[in-house]
Formats: structure tokens, sequence, C-alpha cells
């Protein structure tokens, strides 16, 4: 009875919705106890949606060494860690006002995320109907220095009446802490696959360039004897 459910909502059909549910790490662990075909499927699921390696990863480690030492574990184990060398092979980021990343979705769209993505780090913005219209769009894209747009953190301060309402944004610096916690983050994890998986987890380039083995010298090689 449980593999038909399981196998259910593996179908093509509600593999998206399954994929983008906060059930598909727990699906992970179903799966895996059911096996064969049913582990398969939910593996080729998540080569599609790898937004939910961790959690999968994460669920499937908790069963343990018969999970840990399977061969499609530690294939979608390398997958991930691969992914997390890349993210963070240029260190810990350096701070600037640039948030490269800001998707602003309100008005003046293309003003605003140009500044949000430069270097300035407070502009004004004009062009409203008056201080409610201001005001009104200060609380809903900058609220509690966040809003409802993503990648970027800012405050607004609404000023004037009429014509000359305006709204001031200065950048804060909670978008760079926020990448700062997702490097660190994304390091402790990679720390983890390699204490879980060891030997079976693939070495980096650079380690498999340090590891390559030089052999014994040259036949055509020769002794060079100082004489005296």
């Amino acid at each position: 009875v449980k593999e038909n459910i399981v196998l259910g909502a593996l179908t093509k059909d509600n593999i998206p919705k399954l994929m983008k549910s906060t059930n598909a790490g727990s699906m992970a662990k179903t799966s895996f106890e059911i096996g064969g075909e049913t582990f398969q499927t939910f593996c080729n699921a998540v080569k599609v949606y790898t937004s939910v390696l961790p959690s999968t990863l994460k669920n499937l480690i908790a069963l343990g060494e018969p999970a840990i030492k399977h061969p499609l574990v530690i294939k979608m184990a390398n997958t991930r860690a691969t992914k997390l060398r890349a993210d963070t092979k240029d260190g810990c980021p350096v701070f600037s006002w640039r948030q490269p990343n800001a998707n602003f979705p309100g008005s003046q769209s293309h003003l605003v995320n140009s500044f949000l993505r430069g270097e300035s780090q407070s502009m004004t913005f004009h062009n409203f109907d008056g201080i409610k219209h201001a005001r009104n769009w200060a609380s809903k894209y900058f609220g509690g220095g966040y809003g409802s747009g993503t990648g970027y953190s800012a405050t607004a301060s609404p000023a004037g009446i009429g014509k000359n309402a305006h709204v001031t944004v200065t950048k804060t610096r909670a978008a760079h802490q926020r990448e700062i916690d997702l490097h660190h983050s994304k390091k402790q994890e990679l720390r983890m696959l390699r204490k879980t998986f060891q030997a079976t987890l693939e070495p980096s380039r650079n380690r498999r360039k340090q590891n390559v083995d030089i052999g014994p010298p040259s036949k055509k090689t020769r002794e060079v004897i100082a004489l005296d």
C-alpha cells in the first residue's frame, strides 16, 4: 500500500508539485525504504529539481550506513558537493554596497534595480501621486528593511507633499550579512558531506591534481655526478 502511494506521488504530473513542497525530504526516506524502482524514480526527479538535494541528503543520512553506502545516495552527495565547492571557491563575500541579486518588482523598477545593483548607498525617487502613494510604495517594498522584493535590503523614508512627494531609499548591510551567513552554511554543509561520505566523496579538481602519482623516474633520466 505504501509503495502504491509513493509511486502515485512520483508520477510525471505530481513530481513538480512534490519537489516544490516540504514533503520532498520525507519522501526520500520513504522511497529509500521501499527501494528498487521507487527509489530510482525519486532519484531521477532529484536530478531535475536539485533544490531539494540538501533536505533529501539530510533525511537519507539519518537512515545510517545502508543509505550512506548506497550508490545512488553517493552520487547525489557528489553532485551536491560539486555545487557547494563552486559556490564557495571564491571565499567569503567581500563587502560592497552592490546588491547584484536585487529584484525589485514595483513601479520604477528599472531605476530602483539599477540603484540597488550599483555602488551608491542612497538615492531619492520621485514621480509619486502624493505623500500617500509615496508612503504606500515605501511600506510595500521596503517595509522592515526587506519588503516584497528579493535579493536586497534597504530602508525607505517618504517625505514631501503633492507632486513634491518623494522617497529616499538607503541600503543596509543586511543583504551582505545574508550572503556571509549563506557562505558559512554551505562550507559547513560541505564539511559534513566530507565527514559522512569520506572516501566515496570525489575530491575537488585541485586535490586530484595534487594526488596524481608521479611514479618512478623515466629510464631516460641520467644521474649527474659532480666532479671535483
